[in-house]
């Protein structure tokens, strides 16, 4: 981007697991608890970050090539809060070797 002299892009990604539903109209929406949350938490991520769901969480857990790291949790208004978790892509071990 600044070869074409253009201005850094940032991003946040939020990701959960769960029910959706999609519009019927010919412009094609995904709306439901599921997307609502991800835009609600969406803010908690570092620039450039990736925050999920505490239901994603329990999913991706065990994937070694990551790391996951409680960043808190979100009130949902209920009994309890839900947890929201950082990721982020582990070293790989050939990477450490050529270092």
């Amino acid at each position: 981007m600044s070869e074409r002299s253009l201005p850094q892009t940032d991003f946040r990604v939020s990701a959960d697991y769960g029910t959706i539903a999609k519009s019927l109209t010919p412009v094609e929406d995904i709306f439901g608890p599921t997307v609502n949350l991800c835009s609600k938490i969406n803010g908690t991520a570092s620039p450039n970050g990736v925050v999920i769901g505490g239901d994603l969480y329990q999913i991706v857990k065990s994937l070694k090539s990551y790391e996951f790291g409680l960043l808190g949790s979100y009130s949902l208004g209920l009994k309890f809060s839900y947890p929201v978790y950082t990721v982020t892509r582990r070293p790989s071990k050939l990477s450490l070797k050529c270092k």
